[in-house]
């Protein structure tokens, strides 16, 4: 019975890994190694073990070196080249005289350090999690690989997708993404920007066999859960498949995941983590931009400033009324969607309650 079990636990240990997962894997390896200022890749926690084993083994073919850290499901891989890795070096020191650690020791005997301070000191990736927790999210997006989207709809939603405003542009929009790195769409509420744009950025990509990966954020969480199982109902698919969403303290995302919605704030401390947040990202729509906020000002600074070291990265901006001269004057031009003139009907909770 027990050498049965043993043959068992080892076969899955070498269990093949989905074609779409190793296609997108070394889609990334490929571009870690023909970027020479790159030094160091990490690869998220949600990796299954199969998936780790295989990028030791393919790093170990193309001469690179790989290291795990973690346990359990923060359990995640950091490729290096030798050359310029942080892995490879020294640890920094700090040498404390006898009367700073006296100091230092006062101070925190007068202000004692509490339970959640320490937690938020403490490194995401080391951070031990139950297993109940385990699906909650940090407040950051998680890295991630671009991949060959997959397309599905659902039949009975063609009819109105292809009546919504963005459809009938959706030539003009592709070839405005394609031929510029920032545009701002600008369309009225009921054009479809927020659910179709992704999606039509999606069969793109499929239809060109162009790897995606994006980012679309929202200003307020329950718009970004919303929208998210909107478009997965769409593609016929469960959420947090190829659609996803990411906000603070939920997460519903999985390796498969190449269109995840979030809040300006989850991007924002994403992007704080250093300059590796965005990679493997190809566009970044930030949605309802006319709602100014700290988060919202502070999040186009950051993308303005990563725009100028990622050259293929594509920003979408994204609004229904705002003044669009004032970021087409710092930034980038607009495109403008036509209004979706159709009435609309109301019902009221109270009176749907009454009927039923």
């Amino acid at each position: 019975m027990s050498s049965k079990k043993g043959k068992r636990n080892l076969s899955s240990k070498h269990a093949p890994i989905a074609e779409s997962v190793s296609i997108a894997l070394k889609i990334q390896l490929d571009k870690f190694l023909s970027d020479d200022n790159e030094t160091e890749l990490k690869f998220p926690s949600f990796l299954s073990a199969q998936e780790r084993r295989f990028i030791h083994e393919t790093v170990a073919k193309l001469g690179l070196k790989s290291k795990s850290r973690g346990k359990g499901v923060n359990r995640y891989i950091t490729i290096y080249k030798r050359i310029g890795s942080t892995i490879v070096q020294n640890d920094a020191k700090l040498i404390l005289d006898s009367n700073m650690r006296c100091s230092i020791t006062e101070l925190f005997n007068t202000f004692p350090i509490t339970s959640k301070e320490k937690d938020d000191l403490s490194c995401c990736p080391e951070k031990e999690r139950s297993p109940q927790l385990a699906h909650k999210s940090l407040g950051q997006l998680n890295n991630g690989v671009a991949q060959i989207p997959n397309t599905t709809y659902n039949p009975e939603l063609v009819k109105f997708r292809e009546k919504l405003p963005v459809y009938d542009q959706r030539q003009e929009l592709l070839n405005a993404i394609q031929n510029n790195q920032v545009i701002i769409v600008a369309g009225a509420t009921g054009c479809g920007k927020t659910t179709q744009l992704p999606q039509l950025i999606l069969d793109y990509c499929q239809e060109n066999h162009q790897p995606a990966r994006i980012y679309c954020t929202q200003p307020r969480r329950i718009s970004a859960v919303s929208v998210a199982e909107r478009v997965a109902f769409e593609r016929m698919e469960k959420i947090g498949q190829s659609i996803g969403y990411q906000i603070r303290l939920e997460s519903r995302v999985s390796p498969r995941t190449v269109l995840t919605y979030c809040t300006n704030g989850v991007l924002l401390r994403t992007l704080m983590a250093g300059d590796t947040a965005l990679t493997g990202v190809t566009h970044v729509l930030v949605d309802e931009v006319h709602e100014r906020d700290k988060f919202s000002d502070f999040l186009l600074i950051a993308l303005k400033d990563s725009l100028t070291r990622m050259k293929d990265l594509k920003l979408l901006l994204m609004s229904a009324t705002m003044d669009t001269q004032i970021f087409s004057r710092s930034i980038c031009s607009i495109y403008n969607l036509p209004y979706i003139d159709e009435r609309r009907s109301f019902q009221y909770l109270d009176s749907a309650q009454t009927k039923h």
